[in-house]
């Protein structure tokens, strides 16, 4: 797994994931319904992944969404700050 900095070795991430996994085949095999939830805190910003991943898109052939030239005059304030930010 990556970490928010595209390190490996976010461990929240890793140790609530391998806990989910290994929960399931004793859930799977209870008589009652279940529900499982995993809370896992990335990708969050600043939003950097590996270069790898990076580089498996050619950023001039994805095409943007008509709502990229929003300019979110009645979005709260939070979404103006993250669409001025340089990810």
């Amino acid at each position: 797994m990556y970490g928010s900095r595209g390190t490996a070795g976010n461990s929240h991430d890793e140790t609530a994931t391998a806990a989910a996994v290994g929960a399931l085949p004793r859930l799977a095999g209870a008589d009652k319904p279940w529900a499982l939830y995993v809370g896992c805190t990335s990708p969050h910003d600043p939003y950097c992944p590996p270069q790898r991943y990076l580089d498996m898109y050619d950023i001039d052939e994805v095409p943007l969404p008509a709502s990229y030239a929003d300019e979110m005059a009645d979005k709260p304030r939070v979404y103006k700050r993250m669409r001025q930010s340089l990810w």
